[in-house]
């Protein structure tokens, strides 16, 4: 499992993309997390396209959310991963809209809470992002050349970090994935795992950390303060 996971470490200029493209070349990359009012996120979306996975561009999502709402297998672990962040939620729904031009309905999707059904395109950016993550990470079939998330930590409140740590180390049972972030915080929860982490410098070299050189140091401090005060590198002074 441990060894399907990499999270990525480094200043800006230390040649994340250029690293990214060596390691995992033809991995599903998602990088595009606009959640605007024109975010793709927001809108309805087309019967006609694939739910299988999560676009790039994530205009699929509704599509992707009713493939896993419709496999009970596949959406009894996410609905708990909702349930553990909104605790008056209780169902996601699925509303058919007219025909469009290429002879499909067009649905979108409505939060379901014990007092209020708010649609997405209402939604906090943070929850939207959150069930945008959850989406990929719960993927029942991930492509097997794995998938690279940019910066998940993004708009996401610090409370949610453990629930997406969780579900990464639940994903990495079916295939490789990397993971490039800029937050200490989201870090520390990789403390326990320190062996996962990749540090890349400016100078191009990189190095993935020893769990057992790391261990007397994570006694007294979290990855993420090492990381801040330069103990582990990855820094731009």
């Amino acid at each position: 499992m441990l060894e399907n996971i990499q999270v990525i470490i480094g200043p800006n200029g230390a040649g994340k993309s250029k690293y990214l493209r060596k390691v995992a070349p033809k991995a599903m990359i998602y990088d595009y997390w606009v959640t605007g009012a024109r975010s793709p996120l927001r809108n309805s979306c087309s019967t006609g396209l694939s739910g299988v996975h999560l676009d790039k561009d994530l205009g699929n999502l509704p599509i992707c959310l009713r493939y896993l709402w419709a496999l009970e297998r596949n959406w009894v672990p996410l609905q708990k991963r909702f349930d553990e962040i909104d605790p008056e939620f209780q169902e996601l729904m699925f509303v058919g809209d007219r025909l469009n031009s290429d002879g499909y309905r067009d649905i979108s999707v409505l939060w379901q809470r014990e007092k209020e059904v708010v649609p997405f395109h209402e939604l906090s950016d943070g929850l939207l992002r959150y069930i945008m993550l959850m989406t990929i990470l719960h993927d029942p079939e991930p492509p097997k050349e794995g998938v690279v998330i940019e910066n998940p930590e993004l708009n996401l409140h610090p409370d949610m970090f453990p629930r997406i740590k969780e579900a990464i180390l639940d994903f990495a049972d079916k295939t490789k994935i990397w993971v490039t972030t800029h937050s200490p915080a989201f870090l520390d929860g990789w403390s326990s795992y320190p062996s996962v982490v990749r540090v890349l410098h400016l100078d191009g070299t990189s190095e993935q950390l020893d769990a057992e050189s790391m261990e007397i140091w994570l006694k007294r401090e979290s990855l993420g303060s090492l990381w801040t005060k330069g103990q582990i590198g990855g820094n731009r002074w």
